[in-house]
């Protein structure tokens, strides 16, 4: 009689078909369990029709990362004031949201095994519908979620105590915590005494084809959000300060159609005809489409400490589509281009450091950081990061674990 699989319940208040670290965790835990998958949007094609995977559709909410999602009334800012005297309070906020009740009755009714929450707003009712089914919680934080806003002040005040409560009462019961990078692994230990295992957001090996950089028309390619924190107008006004061989590629996501024309009138302005604006891909498609180009750039400007810490999907997929990379002084981005000797590190955050270094380049710099690049493929990769996840999972369900 074979015997029969457990299951895992993956929870994600995001639209799951953009995530690429929540399509990894599927990708390489559906082959050796039953998943349930709790987010926004419809399966990508590839799932559809996988029996191993069932999808719930999330009951959508006002996003946690808009203050507006919180803060609009008043009677929740004032659960957010007493929750400092009183952290009750907090639970009562939290617990009114339609959209977390919803999820909690879907997390139950799945009737999974383990149950692994992505980001601290899933948390409560992952450790809930765990609690009722004496099944094992899995936490899984992409940032360093007290401080995500940092910079904002009414998330200093109002938001981020909410949340260390959260943690300080749902995380350190997890049966098993993981991270993105060593830096916010090491202030989780420090803050909550958790012990996070780092699970790099690397994407999985390709083959990388031979290619010819023609050193006269160097292609710098930057993707990601087209989000105004991201202060993507500064790689832009870097560029025009780039000698005549560099050009810049910019596949933008998001809906923010003001934002987007702002940057095009920009490059239309300082950088006529050396900026160019493509249509974004899928996760699964990004490291095939930017390995066209010849170096990646990933610049995320220090606002806060996560931004510092980041290890950012950008970054891995440039180092698995075998592209040199161009770093600002982030440090966790900063050690592994120095470690791997795969690209180059600006002193600052400024355009115009940022071109000094990028002018200073040579075509022998760009092969021996291109083969930098592909010699780190072999160290950083989604088989060897996600097969951390998969033995967690298998040491967690295990019979007497």
């Amino acid at each position: 009689m074979q015997k029969k699989r457990k299951s895992v319940c993956i929870i994600v208040l995001s639209r799951v078909a953009g995530d690429a670290r929540v399509l990894r965790q599927i990708e390489y835990l559906s082959p050796h369990f039953d998943l349930t998958v709790i987010g926004y949007g419809e399966p990508p094609p590839k799932w559809q029709d996988n029996k191993n995977v069932k999808w719930l559709t999330a009951r959508s909410i006002s996003p946690d990362k808009n203050l507006k999602g919180w803060l609009k009334k008043l009677a929740n800012r004032a659960l957010l004031v007493a929750g400092k005297i009183a952290p009750k309070s907090y639970e009562l906020l939290y617990w009114s949201q339609p959209a977390y009740k919803d999820a909690l009755q879907k997390a139950v009714g799945s009737g999974c095994d383990a149950f692994h929450a992505n980001d601290w707003n899933t948390l409560p009712f992952a450790a809930e519908a765990a609690k009722r089914l004496n099944a094992r919680l899995v936490f899984d934080s992409h940032e360093y979620a007290p401080v995500e806003f940092e910079e904002q002040r009414a998330w200093r005040i109002f938001i981020a105590p909410m949340i260390n409560y959260i943690l300080r009462k749902y995380a350190v019961n997890a049966d098993a915590m993981i991270t993105v990078a060593p830096a916010i692994a090491e202030r989780y230990q420090q803050e909550f005494h958790l012990s996070p295992i780092v699970v790099l957001n690397a994407p999985g090996r390709v083959n990388l084809r031979e290619k010819q950089t023609d050193f006269k028309n160097i292609r710098l390619i930057y993707h990601g959000s087209a989000m105004r924190d991201r202060r993507i107008e500064n790689i832009i006004k870097t560029l025009a300060l780039c000698d005549e061989r560099y050009s810049l590629h910019l596949m933008l996501s998001g809906h923010a159609p003001d934002y987007l024309q702002e940057l095009k009138s920009l490059a239309d302005a300082q950088s006529p005809g050396r900026v160019f604006f493509h249509a974004p891909v899928t996760p699964d498609e990004i490291v095939e489409r930017i390995s066209d180009f010849d170096m990646g750039f990933c610049y995320m400007i220090s606002d806060n400490f996560n931004y510092l810490a980041a290890l950012p999907n950008k970054f891995f997929d440039c180092i698995a589509a075998g592209l040199p990379i161009c770093v600002c002084p982030s440090p966790s981005m900063a050690r592994i281009v120095k470690e791997y000797e795969l690209g180059c590190v600006a002193p600052s955050f400024e355009p115009q450091d940022i071109a000094a270094t990028l002018n200073e380049l040579k075509a022998e710099d760009f092969i021996s950081m291109r083969h930098g690049a592909r010699e780190a493929t072999k160290e950083i990769n989604a088989d060897k990061e996600m097969s951390k996840l998969v033995s967690l999972y298998h040491h967690l369900l295990s019979e007497g674990a």
